[in-house]
């Protein structure tokens, strides 16, 4: 199993408990590692959002978990940003200015309601459809069309170290509700975003939330997906993107066995500050 995660909420954000606990969960569990990655402030408002005025109490106490927790386990600092254009980026000022270690960036945020408010993906499935049909007058490929070209904007004009959950907008197609991976047009946006990713050396994430909290069948991309970064090189690592500390690993064994079958040989993990590979049959450990 991977003995480290960076993809996590507290209540900071959305999660459910605070930092501490999450350290002593994972210290409890056998990780060597742990990150945050609240998600960051945007300049509305939104149910899941670390609200502005947190942000520094945020970082101020993961450096304190940091120095405290020094000999136990290695602690990082990060953020999940969304990349909304001309909004919300990994180059604001107040996330360049946080002194992170690292960043993950995703897209929630496909486009505008007539009112100029963002539409979030992820919601509820009423307000899915109802902005496949208001936004994109019922085009569903124009959706996701949409949803990947943010992605490879994001990628190509500022650049996290992490991108997340591919393609996270699936938990609303279960089923294939609203389309068929399979699809050709489907194929290619993929395609194209995992070039994108390539050619730009960000980590991809393989995000085991949609599986253990079973709102998907397949991990965070698609098992075929994976294939296809496998073949294109794209560094990948773990992430449950938990938001309780008892599922810090959620998933994780299942996933390390996935992609061991698919032929990855290393995950990158953050070792003294530094991004680098490690072998998925070696033991890895940490000096602390």
């Amino acid at each position: 199993m991977q003995l480290a995660n960076y993809h996590t909420h507290t209540i900071f954000s959305d999660g459910k408990s605070n930092p501490k606990d999450y350290i002593e969960s994972a210290i409890e569990k056998g990780l060597t590692a742990f990150g945050f990655s609240d998600h960051a402030p945007v300049l509305f408002d939104t149910s899941y959002c670390m609200p502005m005025e947190k942000l520094n109490n945020y970082l101020i106490e993961i450096d304190r978990l940091k120095f405290d927790f020094a000999d136990r386990i290695e602690i990082y600092k990060g953020l999940e940003v969304d990349y909304i254009p001309g909004e919300v980026s990994i180059l604001e000022d107040y996330i360049q200015s946080s002194m992170l270690d690292y960043t993950i960036g995703a897209v929630h945020f496909v486009d505008y309601w007539s009112d100029g408010k963002p539409w979030v993906i992820e919601g509820a499935e009423d307000v899915f459809q109802k902005g496949i049909n208001e936004i994109f007058e019922g085009d569903i490929e124009a959706v996701l069309t949409r949803y990947f070209g943010l992605i490879r904007e994001m990628v190509q004009t500022a650049c996290p170290t992490i991108v997340a959950h591919l393609d996270r907008i699936k938990k609303q197609n279960k089923g294939e509700k609203y389309y068929s991976e399979k699809s050709s047009w489907y194929k290619k946006a993929v395609e194209q975003t995992l070039e994108m990713i390539a050619e730009s050396k960000a980590i991809l994430e393989i995000n085991t939330k949609g599986v253990y909290k079973g709102v998907t069948d397949d991990f965070y991309p698609s098992t075929w997906v994976l294939k296809m970064a496998y073949e294109m090189n794209i560094p990948i690592h773990l992430a449950s993107d938990c938001h309780h500390p008892s599922l810090i690993t959620g998933g994780f064994d299942n996933a390390m066995k996935k992609i061991k079958k698919l032929g990855f040989k290393d995950i990158q993990l953050l070792k003294n500050g530094i991004w680098q590979p490690f072998e998925i049959e070696r033991k890895i450990h940490f000096s602390v």
